[in-house]
């Protein structure tokens, strides 16, 4: 009955986070691992911030976006990572039910930025190969400003409505089969029909993925017929730009559509490691690799961080 239903719905707190199976000593191994993950990934995107904030020269266009992916890695990686080393130190691995929607709407912004981010990032390069002569007065920094401001405000409104939408289903579980918590986990707890969430779950694959995706595969398919046509030095900026760029999204995806196709087909078949593995890969592995790709592959960025070593080593080296 729905008093029931409620009653149930009322007595839920709490959730248990029962994605890391049964407590084993290999628990502080990746308690490690997990903190390792962490530091590189903070001091990487944090160097990587450092310098395109600090030298005027990097305050172009194509930095601002690799500045601001990295902005968006340190907040995602400190969305998931510290309640997760938490979590493998704990003997209870669980969460607040205000936590557990607190992590849903932060997670699911992080993934929705970056998509974002490289998306944009796509089209600039785009003007920049197909149409130089007016990159400069399309891609101004104002423009680039409100661009990534509606970017964020449009991640943040998309979530609210997630997050609200599933705050107002009655639930009659509290065992999360995951890591961590994400929408369709607490969705699948309802005890009520949860077609409207279903149906606004595949507006928003569309809106983040299929939309995304198709723009990211245009915008380097006429980058490619550009090049193709003119010098080998081009089709060398070619494979520089569009072969980094398409790794790292892919890279990704692959990790977000395997969540996206487990919860919609139950997929009971696939291992439960590597469920955890990807899971987690396209949360950590991204936001680990991304200051590596753009930063060392980039020679005005590897240029940079090369000067800024030497300037700080060189008083120790007198002393």
């Amino acid at each position: 009955s729905q008093a029931e239903v409620m009653g149930s719905d009322e007595n839920i707190t709490t959730f248990i986070l029962d994605g890391f199976g049964k407590a084993s000593r290999l628990d502080y191994l990746y308690f490690v691992c997990a903190l390792l993950l962490y530091l590189i990934t903070l001091s990487t995107n944090l160097l990587l911030i450092a310098v395109i904030v600090l030298k005027k020269s990097l305050h172009e266009p194509m930095y601002i976006f690799l500045c601001n992916l990295a902005v968006n890695e340190l907040y995602g990686s400190s969305t998931l990572l510290p309640k997760l080393m938490f979590d493998l130190l704990s003997e209870k691995k669980m969460i607040s039910r205000i936590g557990c929607y607190v992590q849903v709407f932060c997670v699911h912004i992080f993934i929705c930025n970056e998509v974002t981010i490289l998306t944009v990032m796509a089209c600039d390069r785009y003007v920049a190969i197909c149409n130089p002569l007016r990159y400069a007065t399309i891609m101004t920094k104002a423009k680039i400003c409100k661009l990534l401001l509606v970017a964020l405000l449009y991640s943040v409104f998309l979530h609210v409505i997630v997050v609200g939408l599933t705050g107002r289903l009655p639930l009659c579980g509290s065992t999360i089969q995951k890591l961590y918590c994400d929408n369709m986990s607490v969705v699948k707890l309802s005890c009520v029909d949860t077609s409207v969430n279903n149906l606004f779950g595949i507006i928003m694959v569309a809106l983040t993925v299929i939309i995304p995706l198709t723009v990211i595969m245009y915008s380097y398919m006429q980058i490619s017929i550009i090049c193709l046509k003119t010098s080998k030095e081009a089709r060398g900026k070619l494979f520089h730009t569009c072969v980094t760029h398409l790794l790292t999204f892919f890279c990704f995806l692959i990790g977000g559509l395997f969540v996206i196709i487990q919860h919609r087909l139950n997929a009971e078949t696939v291992p439960y490691s590597v469920h955890v593995f990807m899971s987690l890969e396209f949360l950590t592995v991204t936001p680990l690799f991304n200051p590596v790709i753009y930063g060392v592959r980039t020679e005005n960025i590897r240029t940079e961080i090369i000067k800024l070593f030497r300037t700080r080593t060189k008083p120790l080296i007198k002393n």
